[in-house]
């Protein structure tokens, strides 16, 4: 077998192997923001604003529509408390988890909706997960609202 192409299969084999590796990295990250999602929704099930923001880091940066970007975990914290509050619950749901080591971005949507199941509000979002200490928190996380018709119309 001629060099060149015996370097062409060796070549392509290699880059198969650190495709998979790379696609089972993404999977894994993947099934750990999943795994953050219920323990942050456990939280603000029992009422714990502070247990919830506990999933953000410290420096963490939020940015809602319509708002000023809201820093540090005590205000997310704050931003659960009144969604507890109006009794509000956000339901993400995960479209594409993007892995960069210890960091990765989600792209996802929403869904915003009220204790009795009406939908409130809908929208995107893309959320910079940052691995501090093996586990993953959220490092920055922009929402775009999808403007909903007026109910009643």
């Amino acid at each position: 077998m001629p060099i060149l192409k015996h370097l062409g299969l060796v070549l392509a084999a290699s880059l198969l192997v650190v495709s998979a590796t790379h696609a089972a990295g993404h999977q894994e990250v993947g099934r750990a923001i999943k795994m953050a999602y219920v323990g942050l929704h456990k939280a603000m099930s029992a009422g714990d604003a502070q247990a919830a923001a506990k999933y953000w880091t410290e420096d963490t940066i939020l940015k809602l529509p319509g708002q000023e970007p809201l820093n540090g975990r005590a205000a997310v914290a704050k931003a659960n408390q009144e969604l507890l509050d109006k009794h509000l619950n956000l339901w993400p749901h995960t479209d594409e988890v993007i892995d960069f080591g210890d960091m990765a971005l989600e792209l996802g949507h929403y869904e915003l909706v009220s204790k009795g199941g009406a939908l409130i509000q809908k929208g995107n979002y893309s959320t910079l997960w940052k691995n501090v200490d093996g586990d993953w928190r959220i490092y920055r996380d922009t929402v775009s609202m999808i403007k909903l018709p007026p109910l009643n119309e």
